[in-house]
């Protein structure tokens, strides 16, 4: 019996070195494949001025914008942050001239991790921001739509995968938005290029509630040392390579 139970301790005793160092290579293998993640490059030579982008306008209102979201790289970010995202509204889109929007994406900024959010702006308010996923990781699809919802104008909401994400916000005016889906690097206020890889696939926007289509009537918007490449009829890659 004595023996017995020296061979049975020995077998717990072994099993669990050998769990420890199992776990400690799948750790070392894990640090390694976070480490081995892609990086993007910054752009050699960027615009000056604090914000510069490069995406697509929608010549045509529409009540909503959809696109499949993902980081290609780990976005470099010197300074400020950089983002990919779709929706509606700018900086005098609002009832005179006033900045109003609503949009979703992804976004980066220095020193932090990458973020899905939404962020929302009505006229005479502050930019109301949200995380919606915390520590996006390289490779993984977002399914986005910013809509106008049904029987509802001038009201919006942000879907993820399916659902919705955000609560409807009221948009004064909206009904007449053209949508976008583009990419930004803001510097921070200082004279550095960022870097950022974002692919916008299965893009369409809305002509009418449930009726979606390809995004075809577009102008282009591309800064120096930002632009977009693999532009197909369901999306384009945003860069700063």
């Amino acid at each position: 019996m004595a023996g017995l139970w020296r061979r049975v301790l020995c077998v717990w005793v072994c099993l669990a070195v050998s769990v420890s160092v199992l776990g400690s290579a799948a750790s070392a293998l894990g640090a390694s494949a976070v480490a081995a993640a892609p990086s993007a490059l910054p752009a050699s030579r960027c615009s000056s001025q604090s914000y510069a982008y490069a995406g697509l306008f929608s010549n045509l209102a529409a009540g909503g914008i959809k696109a499949t979201v993902t980081t290609l790289a780990a976005a470099q970010v010197r300074n400020g942050h950089v983002a990919g995202w779709i929706g509606v509204g700018g900086t005098n889109a609002g009832p005179g001239g006033a900045a109003e929007w609503l949009q979703t994406g992804v976004q980066k900024s220095a020193g932090g991790d990458t973020e899905l959010y939404a962020e929302t702006t009505r006229p005479g308010g502050s930019p109301t921001y949200q995380t919606l996923v915390s520590d996006v990781r390289p490779g993984t699809p977002y399914r986005l739509e910013v809509v106008e919802l049904a029987g509802q104008a001038d009201v919006w909401q942000v879907w993820l995968d399916g659902r919705p994400a955000t609560s409807p916000v009221s948009l004064p005016g909206s009904s007449h938005f053209e949508p976008m889906v583009m990419s930004e690097s803001w510097n921070g206020g200082t004279p550095t290029c960022n870097g950022f890889d974002y692919r916008f696939g299965n893009l369409q926007i809305a002509t009418s509630p449930g009726s979606w289509v390809g995004l075809t009537n577009t102008q282009t918007l591309s800064d120096t040392g930002y632009h977009i490449t693999d532009r197909t009829l369901s999306g384009f890659t945003a860069t700063s390579a």
